[in-house]
């Protein structure tokens, strides 16, 4: 298995795109866990979800959305400063999810 491994400096210069991605796959997260909360309550119990629970979907997919912005923005920013960082930060975003989604296929 090849070593994932971006060099310091690519490292402090792709720092602030990676914690957007990092953010950006958080808010993902939590809309997609949320959804399936409510998924399940309607499945289970048959309760459709109420209106105050349908706000709270609506702002987390917002959070969502916004923070896709806000790594889109600095993603560009990234590959215009600096393109080898760029490719080299998305390279490592790409081998992981490529292990996590052979880890996922292997249970």
């Amino acid at each position: 298995m090849p070593v994932l491994v971006m060099t310091d400096d690519q490292r402090a210069e792709a720092a602030q795109t990676w914690q957007a991605y990092n953010a950006m796959e958080t808010t993902k997260q939590r809309h997609f866990d949320y959804l399936s909360v409510l998924d399940r309550k309607k499945k289970n119990f048959n309760l459709d979800p109420t209106d105050d629970e349908k706000l709270v979907l609506e702002q987390l997919l917002k959070d969502h959305d916004d923070q896709v912005k806000v790594f889109t923005d600095a993603s560009t920013r990234l590959r215009s400063q600096n393109p080898e960082t760029h490719i080299a930060l998305f390279t490592y975003i790409g081998k992981i999810n490529e292990l996590l989604d052979a880890d996922k296929t292997s249970h």
